[in-house]
Order: C-alpha cells, then structure tokens, then sequence
C-alpha cells in the first residue's frame, strides 16, 4: 500500500507491530498533531465532532459503544483497516515486553525479546505525557488514555481524561494474514493471544448459520438438545463452587478430537474483550442476525450467531446470544446473557448464568 507506515517489530505476543512516529509527525522523535477522541483530523477551531446541544454526546454514549470503530480511528483512516489507533491491552503488552529508559525528550522502549526500540516523544507537557487509547470509560463522560508521569522512572498507567481533551496519537497494526492449514480437519481463526477459534459453530454447515443447541444432561455431559425435562445429578452440582466440565464429558473434544474443546467462561470473557463488536444483518429474508467479533489483535473475523425471539413489548425484539461455556456453577451454566436491547454491543461483553437445562450453541477453541 502506499500509505503503510514505517513500523517495528518488537516481538510482542500478540504480533502486533508499532508504528515508528505519532500520526503527524515525520520523525520518530517529533510529537506530531493532536486529536481529539474519535476525530479523524487533528484538532482546529471547530467544536468537538460528538457535542450536542445538552451536554450529551451523539455517540459511544449510552449507546453501548465502548470502542472506537473504523470510521472513527485516525489511524485506520490514514493507514487503512490493518491498522488502529492501540487499546489499553496494547499498552499494557508493551510495557510488560519492554526496558523503559526516560529522556528529556520522551520515554524510549526496549524490548526484552529481540532488542529492537520504540520512542514515544513528550508534548512538552512538566507533568505528564498522555496518548490516545481507541476506549471510552463506563462512565461515558470519559476516555481512557495512557499517562507517562514526569519522573525520572516514567511510571504509568491509565488516566481518564475528558474526551474533547487533546492528545497524541500512535499506531499499532495487525501483522500480514498468515494461512493455515485445517486443525483435525476443521478451520479456524486465530484471534490473538494464543486463542484459536473455530469458524463456525459446532455442527453448523456454514459460518453464516447457527449450529444445533446444546445442553447439560442428567450424566453431566453435553447433549443435542433432545429432552429438557431430564434431571441433573451430583456430578458438577458443588453448592455455591465453579467447576469446568472434564475433557471426557466435553462433546467437543469426544467428536473433533485433538486439543478442541469448549471454552471456559473465562477464556469466552477474554476473546470477547480483545474484539471489536458490531451488530450486522446477514441475511433480511431469513431474519438471520449476528454479532461480528473484529479481534483487535490480528484483525481476523468470526461470527456469532443471534436467536430471534419476542419480549413482552410487540416493539421490542428480543436478541438472545446463548453460547455455552464450560463452566458449572450449581444447577446452572456460564453463557452469554439475553440482550434485549437491541443492537447494543455493551450486553455481549457480558456473560452471565443460565439454568443447566437452557439451550445453547456451542463455538469450538483450542489453545497454541
């Protein structure tokens, strides 16, 4: 492409790479233009893109939103879709890969795996550096930034800053598409982190349907769907206690084999965490409705599918995300909650519990 930026590789477990300068900037050492959040040109006289006449915000304000999307990224904007503006996980990868030495002039990064460096210049600022993150903060007044303290040690963290502030912008971006040969015969998307998961659902024909549901029989293992009326036993019920269904009750793992299996609550939480989330329509017709899971880690794709259903308020349609975990608690199962508020993407980062004889899909991982 003719707008990729120079970049370094810092052997970071994501595989991410940084871009060398600040959007603006023509040297890695100079600070370059400022931003506001979610503003694709540096900052002028002109009020902030998302102000509205009460004090409210247009958007990623009560509306679910918590991350920057596309049309919204600086970065994307001039370096295209393989690269955004970073997340605090992004930052917090590269402090925990890298040696920090302080300069007068900015904080310079050493990374601890192949030794190559990443400068992050000052503003000029006597008290704090601070870099944009692509987060806004729940309390939805404010973003998440990435604060340098004036020390000599340059500790730092996250600070929560107005969004109409200004602050300077860096770039992290995906690595080139790796192709890969099927795991045990199936497809899979590495998503990031060492998290590899399956294309489409468990028993599904395609990554655009929905595969069969699942639920907890009376033996403590994962059945098709077949009789709801069937009773639990003792196996998993630990009163009050999380327990993960064994790999020799995990249907996943007894039909695909090798190291497939159903995620954990906790793994499900953190693929979800690491993505960008949108609401799409596949399919008008058919009804047919799903949640696509950008990762912001490799930029790769997948697809969870929504069950269509109906609440109390004939114009309220219910989006019900049910994918089943491994893990127990009780008589009841971590999934992905109901989300009857449409097309928020805020109710899916969210897992809750169901009854072990509620219904679910199933979407296969294994770990590298």
């Amino acid at each position: 492409m003719d707008n990729e930026p120079q970049y370094v590789d810092l052997g970071l477990s994501s595989g991410k790479l940084w871009t060398t300068s600040n959007l603006g900037a023509e040297e890695s050492n100079d600070v370059g233009d400022y931003y506001r959040f979610g503003e694709t040109e540096s900052v002028s006289n002109v009020p902030y893109k998302f102000t509205l006449a009460n004090g409210e915000y247009s958007k990623y304000h009560k509306d679910g939103r918590r991350h920057l999307e596309y049309e919204d990224d600086a970065v994307t904007k001039k370096y295209g879709l393989r690269w955004h503006i970073p997340t605090i996980l992004d930052f917090f990868e590269l402090k925990q890969t890298c040696e920090l030495k302080a300069f007068p002039n900015g904080v310079l990064f050493i990374s601890r795996v192949n030794g190559n460096q990443l400068f992050l210049p000052s503003d000029g600022n006597p008290k704090t550096i601070r870099y944009a993150t692509a987060g806004v903060e729940n309390d939805e007044n404010l973003i998440c930034v990435f604060l340098f303290g004036a020390k000599v040690s340059y500790e730092y963290g996250v600070g929560k800053l107005p969004r109409d502030s200004t602050f300077l912008v860096r770039g992290v971006g995906y690595p080139e598409k790796v192709e890969h040969q099927p795991y045990m015969g199936h497809e899979y998307v590495d998503m990031g982190y060492g998290f590899m998961v399956a294309e489409k659902d468990f028993l599904s024909d395609s990554t655009l349907s929905a595969g069969p549901l699942f639920w907890i029989n009376d033996k403590g293992q994962l059945c098709q769907l077949i009789n709801s009326e069937s009773q639990c036993n003792v196996k998993y019920k630990k009163k009050g206690k999380e327990s993960v269904i064994l790999l020799e009750d995990d249907i996943i793992r007894q039909n695909w084999k090798g190291e497939w299996r159903i995620p954990t609550q906790r793994e499900f939480a953190f693929i979800l965490s690491i993505c960008h989330i949108e609401f799409i329509l596949l399919d008008e017709k058919q009804s047919k409705c799903a949640y696509k899971l950008t990762s912001t880690v490799t930029g790769n794709v997948i697809y969870l599918h929504i069950d269509m259903g109906q609440t109390s308020s004939e114009d309220c349609p219910c989006f019900q995300i049910k994918y089943g975990t491994s893990t127990l608690c009780g008589d009841k199962w971590h999934t992905t909650i109901t989300n009857c508020k449409g097309r928020s993407s805020e109710e899916i980062l969210m897992l809750g519990m169901r009854s072990k004889f509620d219904a679910c899909h199933l979407r296969p991982i294994f770990r590298k």
